[in-house]
């Protein structure tokens, strides 16, 4: 198990008590200490600050306990907001018909960029409709997912 796993599966079930979920964890380095940024949302009604602030506390407590993460880290924790990460079939199968940007592993067709709109989506993979041409992708061949929102003024 990574790093990026093991932070996931001791945080999630107190996450999930919450009413919470991890959309997303990115895992990098910022001078010299590990850097921890989590997407988290609420199965109903959206996150706030204040939820954000306790979810912070809370998962600080479990890597300080776990001793998951080895000397100093940087935790942030916000909503994923409006161009959210995709990272689990559930998030393809809650925003079908909302429009999506996809990254692929490995080149379809000379291409490994996508925008259309999630058409359908079952367990393992997804159809994303781009107007003219629908295509079928499974979840393991994508390297990055995130909503692609049409913002009218």
């Amino acid at each position: 198990m990574d790093t990026k796993e093991a932070i996931i599966s001791a945080v999630e079930q107190a996450i999930s008590r919450h009413n919470m979920e991890i959309v997303d964890l990115v895992v990098g380095k910022h001078r010299n200490k590990t850097f921890l940024q989590f997407f988290l949302d609420k199965n109903e009604g959206g996150i706030t600050i204040d939820d954000c602030q306790k979810m912070s506390d809370i998962i600080s407590g479990i890597l300080d306990m776990e001793e998951i993460v080895k000397g100093a880290y940087v935790l942030e924790v916000s909503s994923p907001g409006i161009n959210r990460p995709l990272t689990k079939p559930e998030h393809f199968k809650k925003f079908t018909g909302q429009p999506a940007k996809i990254e692929l592993i490995a080149d379809v067709g000379g291409q490994h960029n996508f925008t259309g709109t999630i058409f359908e989506a079952t367990d393992d993979g997804f159809t994303l409709d781009e107007g003219t041409k629908k295509h079928e992708f499974k979840y393991s061949e994508v390297k990055k997912a995130r909503l692609d929102p049409v913002i009218e003024f």
